[in-house]
């Protein structure tokens, strides 16, 4: 008698662990999904840091910088272009508004965490097709298709960049 249920015993657990396997099967999306959440929240919340690169951003959220970019590979564009395009679309926003007007380029550089004003300069002149005076002098809507058009870099070039 104590066969029969120790081996019903064994089925039923053999049973719910392979339901468990089932259920773990849809969890890599909703695991992905969170993960490039946090990932997102850690660089919009470290967009001015200089040092900010996917390095820093795997190390800070505990995973491998390859395990970033294949998470990161279905946003279309790599985690440095990801962090270079937030930044360039912060400096619009600091150029239009009216308390930016006061601020110079190179402090606006420096406060979205560019190296320096040339680099900013550079990389933004690359995107919008204006420089930063330019714009801020006159060309406030840049082109519909700016980021579009964007000659692309080599992945080390654009991870040096970011």
């Amino acid at each position: 008698m104590t066969q029969p249920r120790l081996l019903h015993g064994i089925l039923e657990l053999v049973s719910v662990a392979y339901a468990n396997t089932q259920k773990a099967a849809t969890c890599p999306s909703q695991s992905a999904a969170f993960h490039k959440g946090q990932i997102l929240a850690y660089i919009e919340s470290h967009l001015s840091a200089a040092d900010l690169t996917p390095t820093r951003v795997a190390t800070a959220l505990h995973m491998t910088p390859r395990n970033l970019h294949y998470l990161f590979a279905s946003e279309g564009e790599t985690v440095a272009r990801y962090i270079l395009r937030r930044r360039l679309e912060e400096s619009i926003r600091a150029l239009t508004s009216m308390p930016a007007a006061q601020r110079t380029l190179t402090e606006i550089a420096l406060d979205l965490g560019f190296g320096s004003v040339t680099h900013f300069g550079r990389a933004f002149r690359r995107f919008y097709g204006v420089t930063p005076s330019e714009y801020r002098r006159g060309a406030r809507q840049p082109p519909a298709n700016a980021l579009g058009t964007v000659a692309r870099q080599p992945a080390s070039q654009e991870e040096s960049s970011a």
